[in-house]
């Protein structure tokens, strides 16, 4: 008789333990997003403040963007560090 009463106990600890891992894992998961949300608002201004730099220093002509891109490629294939490129306006010359 007390094995039939102990079984059904043991298999509801067994679900309640399993459970709880299973809680723990959401917790976990939750903590560390939170972690990363903390950090990505912590370094927000800087990186608005370098995208905002990045957009200003985009070039206006539809040229210009394909070759830097294409510098760029050909300087990531080749492991060169590539930093920037000057444009010279020559219209506004004399």
């Amino acid at each position: 008789m007390w094995v039939y009463a102990l079984a059904p106990k043991r298999q509801e600890a067994a679900d309640l333990a399993t459970r709880v891992t299973q809680a723990e894992q959401v917790r976990d998961d939750a903590l560390a997003r939170a972690a990363t949300a903390e950090r990505a608002r912590a370094t927000y201004d800087r990186d608005y403040a370098t995208v905002a730099r990045l957009g200003k220093a985009v070039p206006q002509t539809a040229d210009v963007p394909s070759l830097v891109y294409q510098l760029e490629t050909a300087a990531r294939h080749t492991n060169v560090d590539f930093r920037a490129v000057s444009v010279i306006d020559t219209r506004h010359r004399r």
